[in-house]
């Protein structure tokens, strides 16, 4: 499934009021769906989150604002969305660091 655009802009009550299991993402006022991520890419969430997770235990520290790193784990359907929009949206929010992992392209 790729990420589609509407026509109509949206709020973060839009997002919540999804039905379960409907996945979106909320940019510029716009809902993007999306489709389920594949067992590759819960994995590779799950390999990160446990990292980041234990070294933010060890450092006591944590997240007050924008973070200085973002990591996004591309899928086919947002692949555009990945590279280019969430770019300039972290780069303007202050977002230091923004690392973009490809599981198809093994990088």
């Amino acid at each position: 499934m790729n990420a589609l655009r509407q026509d109509t802009d949206y709020t973060t009550e839009d997002i919540y009021a999804l039905p379960d299991g409907k996945r979106a993402e909320l940019i510029d006022g716009q809902i993007y769906y999306m489709a389920p991520p594949n067992t590759n890419h819960q994995r590779l969430v799950m390999n990160f989150t446990y990292s980041i997770e234990g070294y933010i235990r060890n450092k006591k520290g944590g997240c007050q604002e924008a973070p200085d790193w973002v990591i996004e784990i591309v899928s086919p359907g947002s692949r555009s969305m990945d590279y280019y929009k969430k770019l300039i949206k972290y780069r303007t929010a202050g977002v230091r660091e923004y690392w973009v992992t490809d599981p198809e392209k093994k990088w």
